[in-house]
């Protein structure tokens, strides 16, 4: 059902992720049917025909979830069945092909579902050690300890800008623009999700640059080692966005579970409910939108804080957190803006 899609699995693998890390390394389908073709091969999972290149990095993964938001936010029939068997069916053989291609790191770095439930997971309390015991940590250890990765700067621009587009999606100067240009609606929504997604890497890649200027270093890859910080943004961004949509539209999605032939079956006890829409006040809503949004934007300050003081000399690193703190001030910024703007 479009519900458990959209709702459960891409909407719910951010708390989940949030509160016990990358939920979705375990729970991935994929990583189990490849397993089964290693065995049935008598190959090593781990063991593809080639080497994953270190430039290809995370830049399959950020295709994905630009793949995926597309269908969910642009694609005029999202919600139809067909569409869904159709689009995950290439996801998954492209994923699958991939891993008997590079072993199954290729799902660490090119399963957008896997690396969006990795990267919200750094802020996790619960985390790893090296030897994989599990420990309490703070959100700024799990970040410090993400390394630059290729393409890491497009993946976080992805889960920024689509959500940001979302927002902007439903605003009604957007909504009137829509009805006005001489575009087809598909070609329009198509370039407001990129314009959204290039907008926020563009932020991204000249807070760093300028931090590089300042800071006397080159500004090549410094986008990729400040990308980590902005992770929290756009978590943040995530939860305010979808808090209501996963307490709403998670209901109506188990209403419509319980019957979903129209059979007049009661699978999960709920099909002669309605939609509670008391279960939580609407000043709650907004404090919980507004918190999520600054609580991101906080931690993000400080990640970048934390990054500068690695990266440039002492006496420049000061100076150099002021454009990645403008950086941050517009991200929240325009971020509220869109929030409030629906």
């Amino acid at each position: 059902m479009p519900g458990f899609v959209y709702v459960f699995l891409w909407v719910g693998l951010v708390p989940a992720s949030l509160l016990f890390g990358p939920v979705w390394r375990l729970l991935n389908p994929l990583r189990t049917v490849h397993l089964l073709l290693a065995r049935l091969a008598h190959t090593p999972p781990d063991r593809g025909l080639w080497r994953y290149p270190d430039w290809l990095g995370s830049w399959p993964a950020a295709a994905g979830l630009l793949a995926f938001t597309w269908l969910e936010l642009v694609w005029p029939h999202s919600t139809d069945l067909a569409s869904l068997r159709l689009w995950f069916a290439a996801y998954a053989a492209v994923q699958l092909l991939g891993a008997l291609a590079f072993g199954n790191r290729w799902f660490d770095r090119a399963d957008a579902f896997e690396l969006y439930s990795t990267l919200i997971g750094r802020l996790a309390p619960l985390g790893r050690r090296g030897d994989g015991l599990l420990v309490l940590r703070g959100p700024f250890s799990g970040l410090d300890a993400l390394k630059p990765l290729a393409g890491i700067t497009a993946t976080v621009s992805v889960m920024l800008g689509s959500t940001a587009f979302d927002s902007l999606a439903s605003a009604p100067w957007w909504v009137g623009y829509t009805q006005t240009v001489p575009l087809p609606g598909l070609l329009t929504g198509t370039l407001g999700l990129v314009g959204m997604v290039l907008l926020a890497a563009a932020l991204l890649s000249g807070g760093a640059l300028l931090a590089g200027v300042i800071g006397g270093r080159s500004g090549v890859g410094l986008s990729s080692a400040f990308a980590p910080s902005v992770i929290p943004v756009a978590t943040g961004y995530l939860v305010a966005h979808y808090f209501s949509l996963l307490l709403f539209e998670g209901q109506r999605t188990l209403i419509l579970a319980s019957d979903p032939l129209g059979t007049g079956a009661n699978l999960f006890g709920t099909a002669e409910r309605g939609v509670d829409f008391g279960v939580v006040s609407p000043e709650t809503i907004v404090l919980v939108q507004v918190g999520a949004v600054v609580a991101g934007h906080v931690v993000g300050v400080v990640a970048a804080h934390d990054r500068a003081i690695r990266l440039f000399p002492a006496r420049r690193a000061v100076l150099t957190q002021l454009p990645l703190l403008v950086l941050m001030v517009a991200y929240t910024v325009g971020g509220l803006a869109l929030l409030f703007a629906t």
